[in-house]
């Protein structure tokens, strides 16, 4: 539920209510000296409509100003209907942008999170203890710039896409690293000692060593739940898709054989988390894409040349996306 105040000049008035009354049963109005202030209670699905026609008639853009709020709740509750149903339920860009971009910058809280993940992945891998492996999923530091990516994607958002890659390059480099540090430890200790081949590395280790179409899968399937999670506002389920997503276990455990020499089993690591990454990534996009996310309209010329920036981009990724697909047919084969 969303509460719209849309605040605009006295002069714009009229026009407002013309496009509102086509989108909304009722609203309030508040009228002052100079300026005029619109009352809306909608659905997700309702704030999202009204806030791109507001753009298009120019609040927000040459004129006035669309505060966001949400509602707990309404006595009596709220009854009113938009008549335009998307597909897709999905908030605003301005709320996906809240939620999402804070996410995309490789601070110091970020960092942190990367560390002890991957120190909690590689914890769990060497000790073949899944419950400590699923705990590092759980802090998810590498969810957000991916997120990030598909956000920066679908609106041609070059800022961020830019900066949501930096940051899961960041964050997969750390991984490794840490993955690195921690198998000369435990290989020096005695503790991670063996090879691939002979079965006598950790199970857990030796499990993610060999990609399969069942990581395709997962990838797609934990891209899809992401961007629903996120498009949605349901945030309960942000935690079942982080532990879908798997993405530090595979990370560290490059590391961890990196460490130890086994260079094979690292690399088929690298693939487990390489297919993760761009799958979870591409679906995500498609998601947001199809939920109809969008950058704020501007002008119709504006418009159009991001949509055809935002198809150049999801072709490139799609791209890159059979180019692994068929790379790991071949390695299978």
């Amino acid at each position: 539920m969303r509460k719209i105040e849309i605040i605009i000049p006295k002069d714009k008035v009229d026009e407002t209510k013309e496009t509102l009354t086509k989108l909304f049963y009722d609203y309030d109005i508040i009228e002052g000296e100079t300026e005029a202030l619109l009352i809306i209670f909608t659905d997700i699905s309702g704030s999202k409509t009204t806030i791109e026609d507001m753009r298009r008639i120019g609040i927000s853009t040459t004129y006035g100003r669309i505060n966001i709020l949400p509602i707990l709740g309404l006595i009596p509750p709220y009854l009113g209907k938009s008549e335009k149903k998307p597909k897709i339920q999905s908030l605003s860009y301005e709320e996906l942008f809240q939620i999402i971009e804070p996410t995309t910058y490789p601070d110091i809280l970020y960092i942190t999170f990367c560390i002890v993940s991957a120190i909690v992945a590689a914890l769990g891998l060497v000790y073949n203890n899944v419950a400590v492996i699923i705990g590092s999923m759980v802090i998810a530091p590498l969810l957000g710039p991916i997120v990030g990516t598909s956000l920066g994607t679908v609106t041609s958002n070059r800022k961020i896409l830019k900066r949501s890659l930096f940051t899961e390059f960041i964050g997969l480099t750390i991984s490794v690293l840490i993955g690195v540090l921690l198998g000369f430890l435990f290989n020096l200790t005695g503790q991670l000692q063996g090879t691939v081949e002979a079965g006598t590395l950790p199970s857990e280790i030796i499990l993610r060593t060999n990609a399969t179409l069942a990581d395709f899968g997962l990838g797609i399937a934990s891209g899809i739940a992401a961007g629903l999670c996120f498009v949605s506002g349901v945030a309960t389920a942000l935690v079942g898709v982080a532990v879908a997503a798997s993405l530090m276990p595979p990370a560290a455990n490059v590391g961890l054989l990196l460490a130890i020499g086994e260079f094979s089993g690292a690399i088929g690591s690298l693939w487990i988390l390489l297919i993760n990454l761009l799958c979870i990534n591409f679906t995500c996009t498609i998601t947001f894409f199809l939920a109809g996310v969008k950058s704020p309209v501007q002008s119709k010329r504006m418009e159009k040349l991001r949509a055809r920036t935002a198809r150049k981009d999801l072709i490139i990724v799609f791209a890159a996306l059979l180019l692994l697909a068929f790379t790991i047919v071949l390695a299978l084969i």
